[in-house]
C-alpha cells in the first residue's frame, strides 16, 4: 500500500504490536513502570469515555484502566510532539489505544482517517476520529449510483461486510477450540514476548468469539413463522405501531463509539431498557445480527422471548423484508437505517453522529430520556415523509461520496485503493492548513 504513495508522502508505521514495524510496546512498559501521567487526560470525563468505550479497559478496575490509559497516552503524546504528522490513518477499533490516539490528535488539530467495510460492496468507508463523522472525498459518478441502489434495493440482499457465516455444528466446535487454543496461544506468547500484560492481544477475551458450545443456536430461540405471528400480533393490537429493531454486532467499535451516550457499552442491558419502554406502547420486532448466532449469551434471547410484545425474528430473514413489515426502524449505527431510508421508512436511531445519519433525516432518540420513546415513536411516524426518487439518489450520493476504492485484500478488511489514498491525504492536509491560517 505504501510503494505508490511513497514520492508523495513520508509515511511512517506504528503498531501496539510487536514485529518488523515500529512499535510502542517498550515505550508503553517504561510509561507504565514509572506510573506515567499523561497531562492531557487529567479530566476524568475524558479518560472516564476511553475507559467506558474500550471492551477491555471497562473490565479492569478503574486504577489499573487508569494507569494503562496513561502509559500510552504518554507514549502517544511523545510520538505526536516528535512526528508532528499532518494525518493519521488506521482502521477503527473499540480499544482504549485508539480512543487515546484520537483524543490527542484532535488536540493537535492532526486530521485523524480511518477506514472500514461499507455497506455498498466494492467500496471502504471513511470517517474521521472517533464518532463516525463522514469525509467526504470524491463525487460519485451517476453509475455508481445506479448500480448501488439496484443492488441493496431487492429484498433479497444483504450486506456480509466480508464476514461468511459458515455456522453449523462442526463449524462452531471449530470456532470454539479455535478460540481456547488462541487464549493457550496468547497466554504463552505474552512469556516469550516478554509482554505481561500481553498488550496487543488483551483484547481476546472479549471479540465477538463463539466461546461456548452450548452457545450454538437452537431453534427455539426464535420465532420461524414470524410472519405469522407479526399477523397476530397487529390482529390483537390494531393500534400499536410496529417498530423493526435490528440488533448490533458487538462488542464492535461503530456501537461503541459511534453512539455518543455510553449507556450503549452495556449493549444487552441497554436493548432490554429500550424494548421494555416500549411495553404496550408498540409491537416490537427484533433480529439478530446473522453473525452474533453462537456468539451473544442465549441469556439474552431468553428474556426477549419473555416479553409478549416481541417477535424474535430468525437472524437468516432478510431485514429488508423485516423493514417492509414495519412501521418504523428503531436503531444506533447500523446499516439498517440505510435500507429503511431507501425502502421509504421513517427511522429513529440513538447514534446522531454515523455516517449516514444527517443525510436520512432520521430522528434523534436520546438513551436518557427512555420515558419518552413511545412519545417519539409515533411523532416519528407521523412527522415522516418518504423521500422522492431523487433525493433517494442524493442519499446514495452521498453516503458513496464518503468511501474509497479497494484494492484488494489486506490482512484483516480490504485496503483502499493508493490513488484514493493520497486523494484522502492531501484533502485532510488542505482542510487542516486553511483551518490554521
Amino acid at each position: 500500500m505504501a510503494a505508490p504513495l511513497s514520492n508523495a508522502f513520508d509515511i511512517r508505521f506504528l503498531t501496539d504490536g510487536r514485529g518488523r514495524t515500529p512499535n510502542t510496546v517498550n515505550a508503553f512498559y517504561k510509561a507504565y513502570g514509572k506510573r506515567a501521567l499523561c497531562e492531557e487526560l487529567l479530566d476524568d470525563e475524558v479518560i472516564t469515555d476511553i475507559i467506558d468505550r474500550c471492551r477491555l479497559a471497562r473490565r479492569l478496575n478503574r486504577e489499573e484502566a487508569e494507569r494503562r490509559v496513561h502509559a500510552i497516552g504518554s507514549v502517544y503524546a511523545d510520538v505526536l510532539d516528535r512526528l508532528n504528522p499532518s494525518v493519521i490513518f488506521s482502521n477503527p477499533v473499540d480499544d482504549y489505544t485508539y480512543g487515546t490516539l484520537c483524543y490527542l490528535a484532535r488536540q493537535r488539530n492532526i486530521p485523524y482517517v480511518v477506514h472500514f467495510p461499507a455497506y455498498f460492496p466494492g467500496w471502504s468507508s471513511i470517517s474521521e476520529y472517533e464518532h463516525g463523522a463522514p469525509v467526504v472525498l470524491r463525487k460519485p459518478l451517476e453509475e455508481e449510483i445506479d448500480a448501488a441502489l439496484d443492488q441493496v434495493s431487492a429484498e433479497t440482499y444483504r450486506a456480509d461486510y466480508d464476514l461468511r457465516l459458515n455456522l453449523s455444528p462442526m463449524n462452531h466446535l471449530r470456532a470454539v477450540t479455535r478460540y481456547r487454543v488462541k487464549q493457550v496461544y496468547h497466554g504463552l506468547r505474552k512469556l516469550i514476548e516478554r509482554d505481561p500484560l500481553s498488550a496487543y492481544y488483551n483484547q481476546t477475551p472479549y471479540v465477538g468469539d463463539r466461546r461456548k458450545l452450548s452457545w450454538y443456536p437452537r431453534d427455539e430461540w426464535f420465532d420461524h413463522n414470524w410472519q405469522s405471528g407479526l399477523a397476530r400480533k397487529k390482529q390483537d393490537y390494531p393500534d400499536l405501531p410496529i417498530v423493526y429493531c435490528p440488533l448490533s454486532f458487538y462488542p464492535e467499535m461503530s456501537t461503541s463509539y459511534w453512539v455518543k451516550n455510553r449507556r450503549i457499552v452495556d449493549y444487552e442491558s441497554a436493548m432490554l431498557d429500550i424494548m421494555r419502554a416500549l411495553e404496550g406502547h408498540a409491537t416490537l420486532v427484533v433480529k439478530e445480527h446473522i453473525h452474533m448466532l453462537g456468539i451473544r449469551n442465549p441469556a439474552f434471547y431468553a428474556a426477549l422471548n419473555k416479553m409478549e410484545h416481541v417477535v424474535n425474528v430468525p437472524p437468516p430473514a432478510f431485514s429488508n423484508s423485516v423493514v417492509d413489515a414495519s412501521d418504523i426502524v428503531l436503531l444506533g449505527a447500523g446499516s439498517v437505517g440505510i435500507e429503511a431510508t431507501l425502502r421509504g421508512k421513517p427511522v429513529l436511531s440513538y447514534s446522531n453522529t454515523c455516517y449516514w445519519h444527517q443525510a436520512s433525516r432520521a430522528a434523534f432518540l436520546d438513551l436518557d430520556r427512555l420515558d419518552t420513546l413511545p412519545e417519539k415513536i409515533n411523532q416519528t411516524i407521523d412527522d415522516f415523509t418518504p423521500m422522492s426518487r431523487e433525493e433517494r439518489r442524493d442519499f446514495v450520493r452521498f453516503c458513496l461520496s464518503a468511501t474509497g476504492r479497494v484494492s484488494g485484500p489486506g490482512k484483516c478488511w480490504h485496503n483502499v485503493a493508493p490513488s484514493d489514498l493520497e486523494s484522502l491525504f492531501r484533502l485532510k492536509i488542505d482542510q487542516a492548513r486553511c483551518a490554521a491560517e
